[in-house]
């Protein structure tokens, strides 16, 4: 399972987000398919299934605004702001991992309420 902000859910289902970065070390595999989730009322939703088609170290600091946009952002400046929001700050040095997904398919709410989920 891995937990998006509500901002993101359109962007990953409409497939203008097609990475994100974790500051610990990742703890999924190329080839790996998890279930995306959104925190609403304090119960992790699903939405979607990803399948993991990349993870990449790297230092924050060297991201480029591909990356940026990869990450769903207009630009390499907007991304830095938003992890400045979620962090607490940026360090240009830490290391971070870039966790590069595909869409496999949406979780709809029929889907959900018939297993129960809802």
């Amino acid at each position: 399972m891995i937990r998006f902000a509500e901002r993101q859910v359109k962007k990953i289902l409409e497939g203008v987000k097609k990475v994100t970065r974790i500051d610990v070390p990742s703890p999924w595999k190329v080839g790996e398919e998890i279930t995306a989730v959104r925190e609403e009322d304090g119960i992790d939703r699903p939405f979607a299934l990803l399948k993991v088609t990349g993870v990449r170290e790297h230092e924050l600091g060297s991201m480029t605004e591909e990356d940026a946009a990869a990450e769903g952002y207009s630009s390499l400046d907007e991304f830095v702001e938003v992890w400045k929001e979620i962090h607490g700050g940026y360090d240009p040095s830490a290391k971070v991992w870039a966790i590069s997904f595909e869409l496999v398919r949406p979780i709809s709410e029929d889907e959900l309420a018939s297993a129960g989920g809802v």
